[in-house]
């Protein structure tokens, strides 16, 4: 067998409010991002949810955005609305 040597403890389940050890609790990762979408757009789909810190969608090398971006709150309780 390939991966019987893999522990299945040593993956983390999907990420929950609880489960946030060692990360920023302001702090989010927004995935599946459409390519067509835009900082502008990111802001204004956030911005109901709190008011946004920091916001960055990370570019490759041909200059789009690889489709996730991090979005930082100002306080908790908008990262959890957020969430």
């Amino acid at each position: 067998m390939l991966f019987e040597d893999v522990d299945p403890d040593r993956f983390e389940d999907e990420p929950t409010m609880n489960n946030m050890k060692g990360r920023s609790p302001m702090k989010l990762v927004v995935k599946n991002i459409a390519f067509e979408a835009t900082v502008e757009d990111l802001r204004q789909l956030l911005h109901p949810f709190g008011q946004i810190k920091r916001l960055r969608l990370p570019k490759n090398f041909g200059g789009d955005h690889r489709g996730f971006a991090f979005v930082e709150y100002v306080t908790k309780q908008e990262v959890e609305k957020a969430f």
